[in-house]
C-alpha cells in the first residue's frame, strides 16, 4: 500500500470536515507525518448541522521527538502588513479526533490507486465552495470577471 509522498511540509486543503473526503485526506496526511497541527481559517460556525466548509492548513513534520509548535511573533514578521498581524498566527486549531471516525466501507488512508474514488465528492466540495464564495462577493463580480 502507498500513501502519497510528502516531506516536511505545510499542506493548505479546503473542504467540508462533515464529508468522507476531508477526514480520509486529514488520516492520510497524519499517517504519513508522526506530528501534525491542523488549524481552520475561520471558527467554526455552530449553527450549520449539514456542512462545515473551510479553508485548513496542516502543519507537519516527519519526527516526534519534540512537539510541533510555533514561536511568538516578532514585529518583523508582520512586515508592516495589518493584514498579516489579522492572519500570519493561526488561531483555530482542530482537534484530530474529528477526523478519526471512518463512515461504514469507508477506508482509513488514501492510497495512489483509489484517488478516482475521490472524484464524486469533488463536485459536492465544489459547489459548497462556490455558493461559500458567492456570499463573500456579490454574484455581479463573478458573472462578470
Amino acid at each position: 500500500m502507498t500513501l502519497f509522498r510528502f516531506s516536511n511540509r505545510l499542506q493548505n486543503y479546503a473542504g467540508d470536515l462533515k464529508l468522507y473526503p476531508t477526514g480520509l485526506i486529514a488520516r492520510t496526511i497524519q499517517a504519513v507525518f508522526s506530528s501534525c497541527r491542523i488549524f481552520r481559517e475561520q471558527p467554526a460556525d455552530t449553527t450549520d448541522e449539514t456542512q462545515d466548509f473551510t479553508n485548513m492548513v496542516f502543519f507537519c513534520k516527519k519526527s516526534s521527538n519534540t512537539p510541533l509548535q510555533f514561536r511568538d511573533p516578532i514585529p518583523s514578521d508582520f512586515l508592516g502588513s495589518k493584514s498579516r498581524e489579522n492572519y500570519l498566527v493561526p488561531k483555530y486549531e482542530i482537534d484530530p479526533a474529528v477526523f478519526a471516525t471512518i463512515p461504514k466501507k469507508g477506508k482509513a488512508v488514501l492510497v495512489e490507486k483509489q484517488v478516482g474514488r475521490l472524484l464524486k465528492f469533488r463536485d459536492r466540495g465544489a459547489l459548497e465552495h462556490w455558493e461559500i464564495m458567492r456570499k463573500v462577493i456579490p454574484d455581479a463580480v463573478w458573472e462578470n470577471w
